[in-house]
């Protein structure tokens, strides 16, 4: 066990005969968030900036302990948003992964045909629940357009075939981004 259960009990009896009864409540503390690891955003070549659809970004995370159960997995879900806040002055974050890999790769694209940033944000969660940020970083993206339809067909494929290493793949356009999602197999 990794803390002390505190246990409450409160006992009932009646003034007016025999019964009686009582209540135990036993509470847990939860264990510390995942820690003592970290996670990087790197852009191939070290370009900087990326340019989208060209230039591959891997997000990677070592060292994370689970201390409620070292036995198991934790798990590692990875967004990214589209650069444009809501309404509310919000980002929109989309999945792009969720699972038990430490690393991830995926080529970045351009919201609304301009440059500015791809945000990725890596949250660790351990076997009972217990989440931590382990990244929020920024992919400056180049003004360069890709204007090559071939040149994105095939960045696509390159991506489904990085990807694929035994899951399915499936491909998503949000709000004119193509972005490349694992699922669980």
């Amino acid at each position: 066990m990794y803390a002390p259960v505190i246990r409450f009990k409160l006992n009932v009896t009646s003034r007016s005969g025999p019964a009686s009864g009582y209540a135990v409540l036993e509470l847990q503390p939860a264990p510390p968030q995942p820690s003592d690891g970290s996670c990087a955003a790197a852009v191939e070549g070290n370009a900087s900036p990326a340019v989208a659809l060209v230039h591959r970004v891997t997000v990677s995370c070592s060292d994370w302990r689970d201390h409620s159960d070292a036995a198991s997995p934790l798990e590692y879900h990875v967004f990214v948003d589209d650069s444009a806040s809501d309404d509310g002055g919000r980002f929109r974050w989309y999945p792009l992964y969720r699972g038990s890999r430490t690393q991830v790769t995926f080529y970045p694209s351009q919201a609304r045909g301009d440059y500015g940033v791809v945000n990725v944000y890596v949250q660790v969660i351990d076997s009972v629940g217990n989440a931590r940020r382990a990244l929020h970083a920024s992919v400056p993206l180049s003004d360069l357009l890709v204007r090559s339809v071939p040149h994105i067909n095939q960045s696509i494929n390159q991506s489904i075939g990085l990807l694929r290493n035994g899951s399915q793949v499936a491909k998503y356009m949000l709000k004119h981004k193509i972005i490349i999602r694992y699922i669980k197999s």
